[in-house]
């Protein structure tokens, strides 16, 4: 019983600070395209936001920034062209930076889009004091 009272409290806390903060449109977008995944995933999500309820948007650099510079834009230039979104995938759960970029080119390789844009999330989890990251990739034509 107390675990469910602290865990209620830990979720109206959570939920009240989220609103105070007037989290941006894009991390409300990421939030939900998070939901979606599988119950298993989704379950092993909430765990880590219970450990660490925010994820912190960071610029993305990386060689697939230098290596597809010609189709590699950022959100906002998308915006800004009229780019049209065509498909969005996610790489979740790597703890490196190379892990990620090495699965968004496998994925860039494969699908050949005109264009395509990443935005990257990292969370801090203080049990092992390593960063997670979180990457939403957005193909464009």
């Amino acid at each position: 019983m107390k675990n469910t009272s602290l865990l209620l409290a830990l979720l109206a806390i959570t939920t009240s600070t989220a609103m105070a903060n007037n989290l941006s449109d894009e991390k409300i977008e990421f939030e939900h395209d998070m939901a979606g995944l599988s119950s298993e995933v989704a379950e092993e999500v909430f765990a880590q936001v219970e450990v660490s309820p925010s994820f912190e948007e960071v610029e993305y650099q990386s060689y697939i920034v230098e290596h597809y510079n010609k189709i590699y834009v950022t959100r906002h230039e998308a915006k800004e062209l009229g780019l049209e979104r065509v498909a969005k995938f996610h790489v979740f759960d790597k703890t490196t930076l190379d892990k990620v970029s090495d699965e968004i080119k496998v994925r860039i390789e494969k699908e050949q889009p005109d264009y395509f844009s990443v935005d990257l999330f990292r969370e801090f989890h203080s049990d092992t004091h390593t960063f997670r990251y979180f990457a939403r990739v957005i193909e464009y034509k």
